[in-house]
């Protein structure tokens, strides 16, 4: 589809709760319906599905039930009593009804002036609320040392990151961790393959790249040759009992991954406020299933420890090896443990939607241990490639790296066609910062719930609903501002281009009659309950859309509404409006962690 075909509105799911900015004009139809004898909230308004029916809607069947009348016949009762009061109102400029539903149409004008202004006051804030005041540790990306770095761990930690945002945006406290698997099988059989495969072939840099490979490699040898895993057994079993040689060998590899690690999270601009390691916890994992032993929770069963969880449907949850080493589920019992000495309302895991069951065995192992902390897991699709899903041990990976360096490579080539003037570092620094928005955007725009399949062209796609089309419209919506400055340099002094006139009290300077001047400045209004529906459905592809539909309404507008040559108050108007857009959108784009750009 392209941007000149009709724009249809994306059903966010909205209601009209935490809709500040439309909070006047609900309290207002609330009025009008007292006045026609009903009692409403103003909270009972929500979003029509088509913007052809209007722009606010009430659906009458809570009405219809309390009078024992058909919602349609209700609607059309109260239409008729609406439709003088809505004469009177300086808000509303019209009204309809629909089947059930009673549809408004918003005066623009007065919309746009309320918008605009909390806009221009609020910021970097607008949209955000203090609705929410939980104090909550999110725990994401969760990375194997000695293991490769791919597009499937690029989903958590891109997903994790908008989410912690929008936590934010509602007013809570959040405190970031990631937990580092940096022991196990997996540590054994690289550091295995290390040495007798790798002895004396240890590159300069990306050593954490290069461990990736060794680990698929020691895969691979393991399952040609399975005489070989006792092998990788003994280096286990050194590591566990921290003999000297191994321990050294696992301190200086560990710090090749989590390096590497560094470097990915410092590119994606991913901070948090804690890392935890299983090397640190699985100890205190150890007593914690000595301590459930001992009070009879679990139990032995066939050489290994049990949680026997039958009696609440969760199966039953292996806790410690036959040789008495541990699992992640005995680490996991440390790890809870030492995150519960922070004080939070709630401790949320994200991983994938395969780990859901195993996270309400282990939080009913806890509770029955006597952790009464608040726990919940987050879980999400994974990303597969077009030959199925990736795997480490196979090898069948796409890494970041690579991954990043095609984008990059695409972005660069494009952006040189572009700009044949500009310098090569800027043209690197463009490149580099549209290949970063451009993988998480491939990243976020799927629901959580929804696999990605990943499609490299679609990915690098600077058309449709991808982050290089977004990225343009701000970077045009600049280049326009720029071309409306004064002599001087500064931006034209602009006011909404809306006042009252003191002889005519209706009379305004622009009323926005255009068609898509009109959906910009609703869905501008809009914003802050589609924040909050993200933030309440914990799904920053909503973001995506929002700002993939605002993208494509303001192609709409800068093809049939010129600024720079309109007359003075159009223009005024005009500027108003695609400054806020400007503003919302990189918001919008700030919580999924992407930076705007003001040339492309």
């Amino acid at each position: 589809m392209t941007h000149l075909e009709r724009w249809v509105p994306y059903d966010y799911g909205m209601t009209s709760k935490n809709m500040s900015v439309l909070d006047a004009t609900h309290k207002e139809l609330a009025q009008l319906f007292k006045k026609a004898g009903i009692k409403i909230s103003p909270d009972q308004f929500s979003t029509p599905p088509n913007q052809d029916m209007g722009d606010i809607a009430f659906p009458c069947f809570v009405v219809a039930k309390e009078q024992k009348k058909s919602a349609g016949v209700v609607a059309k009762e109260l239409y008729e009593k609406l439709k003088p009061l809505v004469g009177d109102s300086s808000s509303i400029s019209g009204v309809s009804v629909s089947g059930p539903y009673i549809n408004f149409t918003v005066e623009k004008a007065i919309l746009a002036e309320t918008v605009f202004k909390a806009v221009e006051k609020e910021g970097k804030k607008f949209g955000t609320t203090k609705n929410e005041k939980q104090k909550i540790i999110f725990e994401y990306s969760q990375p194997n040392t000695h293991k490769a770095f791919h597009i499937g761990h690029m989903r958590n930690a891109m997903l994790g990151a908008a989410l912690i945002n929008l936590y934010k945006s509602q007013g809570n406290k959040v405190a970031g961790v990631t937990y580092v698997n940096d022991v196990g099988t997996h540590v054994a059989k690289c550091l295995w393959a290390l040495e007798k495969f790798f002895a004396g072939r240890i590159p300069e840099d990306e050593k954490g790249r290069f461990l990736g490979n060794v680990y698929a490699h020691a895969a691979k040898m393991l399952e040609e040759h399975p005489e070989w895993k006792e092998q990788t057994q003994e280096v286990l079993r050194n590591l566990e009992s921290h003999e000297k040689e191994t321990e050294k060998l696992w301190k200086e590899t560990r710090q090749w991954s989590l390096d590497g690690f560094d470097k990915i999270y410092n590119e994606l601009g991913i901070e948090f406020d804690e890392s935890y390691y299983e090397s640190d916890v699985a100890q205190n994992g150890q007593k914690t299933v000595d301590d459930l032993l001992k009070k009879g929770i679990a139990k032995e069963s066939q050489d290994v420890i049990i949680m026997d969880l039958s009696e609440y449907k969760l199966d039953v949850l292996v806790i410690r090896k036959s040789d008495g080493t541990g699992l992640y589920s005995t680490s996991d019992l440390g790890l809870a443990q030492a995150k519960a000495k922070q004080k939070w309302d709630e401790s949320v895991v994200m991983t994938d939607m395969r780990q859901d069951l195993y996270f309400k065995q282990l939080h009913k192992t806890l509770e029955l241990y006597g952790f009464d902390k608040p726990m919940r897991h987050i879980g999400y699709e994974l990303v597969r490639l077009t030959t199925g899903s990736m795997s480490s041990r196979k090898g069948s990976v796409i890494l970041y790296e690579d991954f990043r360096d095609e984008v990059v490579e695409h972005a660069t080539k494009e952006t040189k066609e572009r700009h044949a003037d500009w310098s090569q570092e800027k043209i690197d620094q463009t490149a580099h910062a549209i290949a970063i928005a451009s993988i998480k955007f491939s990243m976020l725009k799927v629901k959580p719930s929804q696999i990605i399949t990943f499609d490299k062209e679609e990915a690098l796609s600077f058309t449709g609903f991808s982050a290089p089309y977004i990225l343009y419209t701000n970077a045009r919506i600049a280049s326009i501002l720029k071309k409306v400055t004064s002599t001087k340099g500064d931006v034209i002094p602009v006011q909404t281009g809306i006042h009252k006139d003191k002889k005519k009290d209706k009379k305004r300077e622009y009323d926005f009659n255009h068609p898509t001047e009109k959906k910009l400045i609703l869905m501008l209004a809009q914003y802050e309950e589609i924040l909050a529906k993200a933030r309440e459905d914990e799904d920053p592809s909503d973001m995506c859309r929002f700002t993939h539909d605002m993208a494509r309404e303001f192609s709409s507008f800068y093809e049939q509404c010129p600024v720079k040559d309109a007359d003075e108050s159009t223009k005024s108007g005009r500027i108003a409006l695609i400054t806020a857009i400007s503003q919302v959108m990189g918001n919008a784009l700030g919580i999924l962690g992407i930076q705007t750009l003001n040339e492309m």
